[in-house]
């Protein structure tokens, strides 16, 4: 072979082996869709004051107590966090108050996992993300998972971690998440959360 064909043939074969060098790192690292809409918070509702596709429990009798916000002075990562607050006289009655949104695109049969971040001040009780999977007509609670069973966070930190994972059952009709925290046992405490993210489980 003449040393000008061989030079050909040496770079053509370099070309394939690059070529299949990107194909298999561009598979391997695919990037997974987070089920979570707006799960940085960064996006507005609206006229609102709240973040875009999520929902707040607001019990109007309980209104004097807590209060929900959209923060811009603490965040994880971006520009805004959403925020829980509990206030000192808080009455003795046992109610969660958290920032919520459904349906999530999750494929019954399949398995998942919840990641985001939390930033607690003066907890008592342990903070929490939790996903609940209903049947239809939102009457029983087929399968959950909650993040406060592998992580705690409480008392004052910094940003924190917590995931945990979840297998939606086949008769799922409606996918719920939760973010929020107990109210009688957290008096006078605080906890933010942000980047929020469901994804596949590995292998699934």
């Amino acid at each position: 072979m003449a040393s000008k064909d061989l030079v050909l043939h040496l770079a053509a074969c370099l070309a394939i082996l690059v070529a299949l060098i990107i194909g298999s790192v561009a598979l391997g690292s695919e990037e997974q869709v987070n089920s979570v809409a707006n799960g940085g918070f960064e996006a507005k509702q609206g006229d609102g004051d709240d973040p875009a596709n999520w929902n707040a429990t607001r019990p109007a009798l309980m209104r004097e107590y807590f209060s929900f916000g959209w923060d811009s002075e603490t965040f994880h990562s971006g520009q805004r966090s959403a925020s829980i607050s509990i206030r000192d006289n808080h009455p003795d009655v046992q109610i969660h108050y958290n920032w919520n949104q459904a349906p999530l695109d999750c494929e019954p049969g399949d398995s998942y996992e919840i990641t985001g971040w939390v930033k607690a001040q003066k907890l008592t009780e342990s903070a929490f993300l939790a996903v609940q999977c209903w049947d239809r007509g939102m009457r029983k609670v087929l399968g959950s998972a909650n993040t406060e069973h592998e992580t705690q966070v409480v008392g004052t930190t910094g940003w924190v971690q917590v995931k945990a994972t979840f297998t939606v059952p086949l008769d799922t009709w409606r996918v719920v998440i939760l973010a929020g925290i107990s109210g009688h046992s957290n008096r006078g405490g605080k906890v933010w959360f942000d980047d929020i993210v469901i994804v596949r489980a590995a292998g699934d």
